[in-house]
């Protein structure tokens, strides 16, 4: 009798184990997609200036290479 209620909880624990286990993974799931989505607005907002100077250089550059300013 005490076998089968060692037996009964050890299965009630590694139940509980396991599905905290996956709730952790789940949550940790939500907190890099979380992070991508933020990383990527962080870089967008940042890259997007210097792509636009960068671009408005180039464009300067090949202008004044042409001739058309000075």
């Amino acid at each position: 009798m005490v076998g089968l209620m060692s037996g009964i909880a050890t299965i009630g624990f590694l139940w509980l184990a396991f599905r905290l286990v996956a709730l952790g993974f789940r949550v940790l799931g939500w907190l890099l997609r979380i992070a991508l989505v933020l990383g990527l607005i962080w870089l967008g907002l940042f890259t997007l200036p210097v792509l636009l100077i960068v671009g408005a250089a180039v464009v300067w550059e090949l202008l004044r290479t042409v001739g058309i300013v000075h």
